[in-house]
C-alpha cells in the first residue's frame, strides 16, 4: 500500500474474503460473457458463415411441357396432329459469377469477424480501465484510513504534550480540526470507491456490483514498452484489418457487378412425340440475353469509386492510429518518469523527514507547526505517488487501444513488499 499501515486492522479485506476479490482476467471473462453487443455480432458471425455453404454456382435444371396442334381447325381439329415435348433446361452462369459471389460472401464474413475483434478490443481496454479505476479507490481508501489513523496519534500525540504543559491548548485543537478534515476525507474515499464498483460493474453487464473487491497492485510501475515493437505490429490493429476488409469487399463488388456484364447461356435439350406418325425426335435450343444496354456500367464505376474511397480511408485510420500511438508513448514515457521519480526518492525522503520531525516533536525540538507541514507534505506525496502510478497505467492502457493486441493489458498482479509508518 502506499501509506504505509498503521495497523493491521486498516486493511481493506482479508484473505478470508478471497472468494469475493475480482480479478481483472475474471472481469474480462465476465463482461465478454455479459455484452449483448458482442452477443449479436457473434450471430452475425455465424450467418455470415452460414452464407458461406449457399451453393450459387450452377441454378437448379427446369423440367418443361409442351403440346402444341390440338383441339384447332382443319388438320388440328382433334388430337390427332398433336405434338408433345418434354424438355431438360440448364443455365450456366458465365463471367465467373459463382467465383465474384464466394469473394463477396468471404468478404462479408471477414468484415463480421474483423467488426467482433474490434468490439472486443475496445470492451477490454474499457473494463481494464473501470477495473484500475476501482483498484485505485481501494488503494485511497487504504491511503485515507492511514491518514486518519495517523492524525488520530498525532492528536494523541499532541493532548500528551498539553496535558505536560509543553503545548498550547490551541495546538490540541488545531490538531483536533485536522483530524476531522482527515475523517471527512475518510467518507469521501469510500463514496468514490462505490461510485468506481457500480462502474465496472455496469461495464461487465450487470446492474449492481457482483464483488466486494478486485485483487491486484499498483505498487509495481512496469517498465516501459518498446516503441520499435508497437510499430512493427502497428497493421495488427483490428481497426485498421477491418477497414481493409472493408476495401476487399468493395473490390469483390467490382468484380461481381463486371461478372454480370457477362450474359449467362441457358441450354435445354428434350424429347418430342409426333402423334399423327407415330414418331419420336430430340429437341435442342440455346437462351442468351442480348447484352443491348449496359445494366451494370454505373454500377461498375459506383464501386470503383467507393474501392479508391476505401483506401483513402485505410490511410486516414493508419494516419491517426499512428499519431496517437506516437502521443500516447510519449505521455507514458513522462508518467513513467514522474511515477519512478515520486516513489523512489521523494517518497522516502519525506517520509524519512516526517519521522525526524514527530520524533523531535515527542522530545521538545520542533514545534506543533512543523509536526503539521511534515504530517500534511507526507499525505500530499503519499497522493502524489499513487496518483502517478494511476496515470501512467492509465497512460499504458490508452495506448493499447492503439496498439491493439502489440500491447497486452497491465495485470496489476506484482505486490510491493509493505512496511510501516509508526505515529
Amino acid at each position: 500500500m502506499w501509506l504505509l499501515a498503521i495497523h493491521p486492522s486498516v486493511a481493506l479485506g482479508s484473505e478470508s474474503a478471497s472468494d469475493s476479490r475480482l480479478s481483472l482476467a475474471a472481469a474480462l471473462a465476465k463482461a465478454q460473457a455479459e455484452s449483448p453487443r458482442l452477443s449479436a455480432l457473434d450471430q452475425q458471425v455465424k450467418a455470415d458463415g452460414a452464407m458461406m455453404l449457399v451453393d450459387e454456382g450452377y441454378a437448379n435444371p427446369r423440367l418443361s411441357g409442351q403440346i402444341e396442334d390440338f383441339l384447332g381447325t382443319g388438320v388440328a381439329r382433334r388430337v390427332d396432329s398433336t405434338q408433345v415435348t418434354v424438355a431438360l433446361s440448364q443455365e450456366l452462369q458465365l463471367g465467373g459469377k459463382p467465383t465474384a459471389r464466394y469473394s463477396v460472401k468471404r468478404a462479408r464474413r471477414n468484415i463480421s469477424r474483423l467488426q467482433y475483434r474490434l468490439v472486443e478490443h475496445e470492451l477490454k481496454t474499457a473494463v481494464a480501465m473501470a477495473f484500475l479505476n476501482v483498484l485505485a479507490e481501494q488503494e485511497r481508501l487504504k491511503n485515507a484510513q492511514n491518514m486518519s489513523a495517523l492524525a488520530r496519534q498525532t492528536a494523541m500525540v499532541v493532548n500528551y504534550q498539553v496535558e505536560a504543559g509543553k503545548a498550547s491548548p490551541i495546538e490540541a485543537d488545531k490538531a483536533a480540526i485536522a483530524q476531522s478534515l482527515r475523517d471527512l476525507s475518510l467518507e469521501e474515499s469510500r463514496a468514490s470507491l462505490r461510485v468506481a464498483r457500480q462502474a465496472l460493474a455496469e461495464v461487465c453487464g450487470q446492474d449492481a456490483p457482483f464483488f466486494e473487491e478486485v485483487r491486484g497492485s499498483l505498487d509495481q510501475v512496469p517498465e516501459l514498452p518498446a516503441l520499435t515493437a508497437l510499430r512493427a505490429h502497428a497493421e495488427r490493429h483490428p481497426a485498421l484489418l477491418l477497414q481493409k476488409a472493408k476495401g476487399e469487399l468493395e473490390r469483390s463488388l467490382v468484380t461481381l457487378d463486371q461478372a454480370r456484364r457477362v450474359p449467362d447461356l441457358t441450354v435445354s435439350l428434350g424429347a418430342r412425340w409426333i402423334n399423327a406418325t407415330h414418331d419420336r425426335a430430340l429437341v435442342a435450343g440455346v437462351e442468351m440475353p442480348l447484352p443491348v444496354i449496359d445494366r451494370q456500367r454505373g454500377l461498375v464505376q459506383a464501386g470503383r469509386h467507393l474501392t479508391i474511397m476505401s483506401e483513402r480511408l485505410l490511410q486516414l485510420e493508419r494516419l491517426t492510429h499512428s499519431q496517437a500511438r506516437t502521443q500516447g508513448y510519449q505521455r507514458l514515457v513522462v508518467a513513467h518518469r514522474r511515477a519512478l521519480m515520486l516513489r523512489n526518492q521523494v517518497s522516502p525522503k519525506v517520509r524519512a523527514t516526517y519521522e525526524a520531525v514527530r520524533e523531535g516533536y515527542r522530545i521538545g525540538r520542533f514545534g506543533y507547526l512543523d509536526l503539521l507541514d511534515a504530517q500534511k507534505a507526507l499525505f500530499d506525496v503519499e497522493e502524489q505517488a499513487l496518483n502517478a502510478v494511476v496515470a501512467y497505467h492509465r497512460t499504458y492502457i490508452e495506448l493499447s487501444r492503439e496498439a491493439g493486441s502489440s500491447l497486452a493489458l497491465p495485470q496489476f498482479e506484482v505486490p510491493r513488499p509493505a512496511g510501516e509508518v509508526s505515529p
